[in-house]
């Protein structure tokens, strides 16, 4: 029974496949259409998923003179882990002053984070520069700004409370809960898949 169906089907598509091999303008539409379409959709689509691909910020870092030795250490340090870690956060490049605005102004950096004598940083931006990144950059700063003063009014009023304060500050929360996902996350794969029913319908 199953065997006498499949072959009916096997005659009816061998004899429709010839019909549209014979019909031009039924080939266009069942083999060149879609092939035309699915070209266009690769060089329009395919690059969607590498450009949101976050890139490490390059930032020029500056520490003033008068910054004592041991903030100017731990602010190193800081800078050192966002940027030695599997995804960096930051591209740093340390130089003076002058050096760094600079770079700058020619677009080579996204933002100057500059360790002031307080031991708090400045964010100094350029209004040509990359908008996301300078303002990732100002959260970065605004963060750093905040802990520190935390930390210093704690270590002045209750430095018996500094360990436990330091503690809670490496504590930062994790708001995105990470899934073992096997299938790929290419948004632009839908597209391709409509393009393949089309051709089946």
């Amino acid at each position: 029974m199953i065997k006498s169906h499949f072959s009916k089907f096997i005659h009816c598509f061998r004899y429709y496949f010839l019909i549209c091999m014979r019909n031009r303008s039924q080939l266009f539409w069942c083999l060149a259409f879609p092939i035309l379409l699915s070209t266009l959709f690769y060089f329009a689509f395919g690059n969607l998923t590498s450009s949101e691909n976050f890139k490490a910020i390059p930032t020029a870092i500056v520490i003033q003179d008068s910054v004592p030795s041991d903030s100017a250490n731990a602010f190193r340090k800081v800078i050192d882990s966002l940027s030695s870690s599997s995804d960096p956060f930051l591209t740093p490049f340390y130089a003076s002053e002058t050096d760094a605005q600079k770079m700058l102004q020619d677009n080579t950096v996204s933002g100057i984070l500059c360790l002031q004598s307080d031991c708090s940083i400045q964010l100094r931006v350029s209004s040509v520069g990359d908008t996301l990144q300078q303002s990732i950059l100002n959260t970065f700063a605004e963060e750093y700004n905040m802990q520190e003063a935390v930390i210093t009014k704690t270590a002045m009023s209750q430095p018996d409370k500094i360990a436990a304060v330091l503690k809670l500050s490496d504590q930062n929360p994790d708001y995105i809960a990470y899934v073992n996902h096997t299938g790929s996350m290419d948004e632009s794969l839908s597209y391709f898949y409509n393009l393949i029913a089309m051709f089946c319908l």
